[in-house]
């Protein structure tokens, strides 16, 4: 059963990233895995990274940013 699970994350993330691609975004695998897993869980993503804000403009990814906070 997590198997399954983990393949439908990947899956879903793929699409993501295809999508985004397809607008002319790109953003690292990694951020794309883990703004999936956010989204599929529903929690808010709370970061300190510029390509979250990026996703979240296109999906429904909720975040919270702390990027003023890390450049002070």
């Amino acid at each position: 059963m997590i198997l399954l699970q983990a393949d439908i994350i990947w899956d879903k993330a793929s699409l993501l990233a295809f999508k985004l691609r397809r607008k002319g975004i790109t953003v690292p695998h990694t951020d794309v895995l883990i703004a999936e897993c956010a989204i599929l869980e529903g929690c808010v993503l709370l970061h300190a990274d510029r390509h979250f804000d990026i996703i979240a403009q296109h999906t429904a990814l909720t975040v919270e940013s702390y990027l003023n906070i890390v450049r002070q």
